[in-house]
């Protein structure tokens, strides 16, 4: 009877203490549980979203490959020698040999073009980059199908740039992107000349691939109503057959994959980018597992803490569930925020190696030309595929190397602000930029650099006057490097060939040429410069060394010898370079001063021992005593306040 008197008087304070344990279960829980469909929702709309901007992405750079198709369709049918030749009556292979060249111009720089070519109805013929065919063994060659539908469409050609498609001659199934424009109209009853521009599909093709790089099963289809390109899997018909059918989720050999468009902005074409649904699921399923562990954690340990709370009093229960409720809340935003990072890292690393690739083309491109002059590209068969791969194109029919030979010690930047390679980089940009642009305006030139000895590669006429311009340029290179760079650098041409063969010999011949100069300039400079000419620069170093301006071209002039001679015989003779030896001077001088006067400031010593400035004074002590003036000061003192 006592008990249920109790239990009466306490009966309100038991259902509340009931009701606030079932709160910190319940409450919680079903907060958590909510939210966690709100996570998984919003995670699988962020991943459809990421594969959204790579199907843009991919639409984007599809517009660009038609886009430069479209200008470089419109600049060939404007080119002079066009103009005038397709008006004519009668056949000229001069004409036709400049409308070649013109169109071999026009495609430099362009790597998704495959060829440019004109039909010429009032012949009956097409001039290609390549060579001029008749209208029907150039179909044959190069396409499939019907000659008679390919003819129409050349014939019907319009005024402004358009979309066609033509099968391929090597496999029927796949197809080519045509850019049809009409020159001129020959009169009121003939037909135009069209020009022709053909994108290459195994460009637009490699750009799938690439979004499938993984191999993690997204198919990829270029839809045009010219023709499609597709990716492998899935089966390119399902996507095309559920993007006709607006679905925007499909199943094929049992797997269901989730349609994605992109539109392009300028011409009638969409990228239907095909992701299983299991891509999608994965992400939503890690925030599902994450969510069970987080979810059994905060469970028990509600459980246990809201047990022992009940048995205080209701107040603390209260207090002490809000901030587990928040803290849980907070765990979720944060597992939901690491996803998101996740995803937009994965994008943007994408995007980075993208741009990485673009950036090193160029040194990519040098990399080739190398392997081709020193002979080290096997099958000789393979080098027009290779040129045309790495954007490289020789429009003229004569080849010559130009090597330029370096003094042996370069005199740029003697404050040492720059260690040896990266003043022979600076060295090296310097001459490329200044060869290259007196060279581009007459010739083709590629610059390389072998064994650190830069050598332009120039495709050039065969014509004399030509030659005489590459020699007056070469001379004018070298006196603005040696005005402006106080770098002295002779220049060794190779023989002019016609033939990419013939390249090897002419880097060996410059090379031979080289090698004989400096057997030369050994045997020139033991049998003219004489022993007392290094007493002569160690007396000029020990006067003039605080002359910040003293460099190996100031001593030279003085002996009234070459800076590359008296430099290759100094080291030859004591074996260190003359601008070493300096230094070394420099710093023992500065060694001297401290020593003489502990409180001496650095900018004092650096303008008596002929630094530029205190920090050049500080990196050149460093490198050489490995201490720098202040701790080498340091030691001084130590020393004099120590008792002997």
């Amino acid at each position: 009877m006592k008990r249920i008197r109790i239990f009466k008087r306490y009966s309100k304070v038991s259902r509340l203490l009931v009701m606030s344990f079932a709160s910190i279960l319940l409450i919680p829980g079903v907060m958590m549980f909510l939210f966690h469909l709100y996570s998984v929702n919003v995670v699988a709309d962020e991943v459809c979203s990421s594969y959204q901007t790579v199907a843009d992405h991919l639409a984007e750079e599809a517009d660009v490959v038609l886009n430069t198709a479209v200008r470089l369709n419109y600049k060939i049918t404007t080119g002079q020698a066009i103009q005038q030749y397709i008006l004519s009556d009668r056949r000229d292979y001069m004409q036709e040999y400049e409308i070649r060249q013109e169109l071999i111009d026009s495609q430099i720089g362009f790597d998704n073009i495959a060829t440019c070519y004109f039909y010429l109805p009032q012949f009956d013929v097409i001039i290609a980059d390549n060579n001029v065919t008749s209208t029907r063994a150039f179909f044959e060659r190069n396409y499939a199908g019907s000659y008679d539908e390919w003819l129409r469409l050349l014939q019907n050609g319009s005024n402004r740039s358009q979309i066609a498609s033509v099968a391929d001659s090597a496999a029927p199934e796949s197809i080519r992107y045509l850019i049809l424009r009409k020159v001129s109209s020959l009169s009121a009853s003939d037909s135009s000349a069209v020009a022709v521009t053909e994108i290459r599909t195994d460009y637009l093709r490699s750009h799938l691939r690439f979004s499938d790089s993984r191999d993690r099963g997204i198919g990829v289809v270029f839809s045009t109503p010219y023709g499609d390109l597709a990716n492998t899997p899935p089966p390119w018909g399902a996507i095309q057959d559920a993007y006709r059918n607006g679905d925007s989720q499909f199943k094929t050999d049992g797997v269901s994959y989730r349609l994605l468009t992109a539109p392009s902005a300028a011409f009638d074409f969409q990228i239907l980018y095909a992701v299983p649904m299991e891509l999608i699921k994965t992400s939503s399923r890690t925030v599902w597992q994450y969510f069970l562990v987080l979810f059994g954690g905060s469970l028990a340990a509600t459980t246990l803490l809201g047990a022992y709370l009940v048995r205080k009093n209701y107040r603390p229960v209260q207090k002490i569930c809000s901030l587990i409720s928040s803290s849980v809340k907070n765990d979720l935003d944060n597992e939901y925020a690491l996803i998101e990072d996740t995803l937009q890292d994965y994008i943007a690393q994408n995007h980075t190696l993208t741009a990485s690739c673009t950036k090193n083309a160029l040194r990519l491109q040098q990399l080739y030309l190398e392997k081709l002059l020193l002979d080290y590209i096997p099958n000789r068969s393979s080098i027009p595929d290779g040129l045309k791969l790495h954007n490289i194109s020789f429009p003229y029919e004569a080849f010559t190397l130009v090597l330029f030979q370096p003094d042996e010690d370069f005199v740029l930047f003697q404050d040492e602000t720059l260690d040896n390679q990266e003043r022979t980089e600076l060295t090296q940009f310097i001459v490329q930029n200044i060869v290259t642009e007196l060279y581009s305006k007459f010739c083709r030139v590629y610059m390389l650099e072998i064994n650190e000895i830069p050598i332009a590669l120039c495709n050039l006429s065969a014509e004399e006057r030509v030659r005489r311009q590459l020699s007056d340029a070469t001379d004018s290179a070298i006196d603005a490097i040696r005005r402006h760079f106080q770098l002295n650098f002779k220049p060794f041409f190779s023989s002019v060939c016609c033939r990419l063969e013939d390249l090897p010999q002419a880097y060996a011949e410059v090379r031979a040429s080289l090698d004989r100069e400096e057997s030369e300039t050994d045997s020139r400079v033991s049998r003219d410069v004489y022993a007392e000419s290094i007493e002569h620069c160690v007396a000029i170093i020990k006067e003039h060394y605080a002359d910040s301006n003293l460099s190996l071209t100031m001593i030279a002039e003085t002996l009234s010898l070459n800076p590359s001679y008296i430099s290759r015989y100094f080291k030859q003779q004591t074996g260190i370079g003359l601008l070493d030896y300096l230094q070394h001077y420099r710093v023992n001088a500065a060694k001297e001063l401290i020593r003489s006067d502990p409180d001496i400031l650095l900018k004092d010593i650096a303008d008596r021992t002929g630094f530029y400035n205190s920090a050049a004074l500080i990196r050149v002590f460093k490198k050489l005593e490995n201490m720098t003036p202040g701790q080498y000061k340091a030691s001084i003192l130590q020393k004099k306040e120590t008792p002997q």
